[in-house]
């Protein structure tokens, strides 16, 4: 399976096959064989490090068992237990060399797979070489969503700045008192326009006479000395007129 993978890698990178277009199932199907590779070489590898690593636990109970027998038994010599104990050493020798020999796969089947990944790196390249256009509408979209972010920001700068500006300016405390007979309608058209420009209706008076208590903007209060149905604009506090009653 190594070797069939390998020289589908080294056909599909051949000169002969580079001046042909890469067709993506191609791809696929080689990196759909290296994936199950991967796998079936991880799982033989476990396989094989737990069967040698139960053998080796056998060799070492059996070795151990044995020299007990031995010992007890017939009388072994120390020759004969150096000799059993040089076998053992040898065996875990032995697994030292496999456990070793499964590392240098391991590098192997890494190494195979950086170069793997080089390869597709280089094609990616390539298809982005071969299709310009794709970087031209990336690199549009990203200009238009930076101009579209820029749009925003300077709209909310001037609706932020225009906010402030209306909420610092100076402002007078008054008594707006309307002529007798005058429609609420109008009358509340006042005080609605009073509160869009940031002032405040305190109180409002309906009894002996029509108007209400506000707190008005300096820079509106001029145009209701102007308006028809409004007898007259004192200062709230002690009786003196901001501005003369209209004759």
């Amino acid at each position: 399976l190594t070797q069939t993978t390998n020289k589908m890698a080294e056909f599909l990178d051949s000169p002969l096959f580079s001046n042909i277009p890469t067709n993506p199932s191609q791809m696929h199907v080689l990196q759909r064989h290296r994936e199950i590779l991967y796998d079936y070489s991880r799982e033989f590898n476990r396989t094989r490090q737990t069967i040698s690593s139960a053998r080796a636990h056998a060799d070492l109970l059996s070795g151990s068992s044995m020299i007990s027998r031995n010992d007890t038994n017939s009388g072994m010599s120390v020759h004969d237990r150096l000799l059993n104990e040089r076998d053992h050493i040898d065996g875990a020798h032995g697994i030292a060399d496999s456990v070793l020999e499964q590392a240098n796969l391991t590098r192997e089947a890494l190494d195979e797979q950086g170069r793997m990944l080089a390869n597709a790196r280089g094609r990616l390249g390539g298809v982005l070489g071969r299709f310009p256009a794709i970087n031209n509408l990336v690199q549009k979209i990203n200009t238009k969503k930076r101009r579209d972010q820029i749009v925003i920001a300077v709209v909310l700068g001037v609706c932020l700045t225009g906010a402030t500006n209306r909420s610092n300016s100076p402002a007078s405390k008054v008594i707006v008192v309307f002529e007798t007979g005058t429609a609420a309608d109008i009358v509340e058209a006042a005080a609605k326009r009073i509160e869009e420009n940031g002032g405040t209706i305190w109180h409002r008076y309906t009894t002996t006479l029509t108007g209400f208590a506000a707190t008005i903007s300096d820079s509106i209060l001029p145009s209701f000395t102007d308006d028809v149905h409004i007898q007259s604009i004192e200062a709230d506090g002690p009786v003196s007129a901001l501005f003369k009653p209209k004759n």
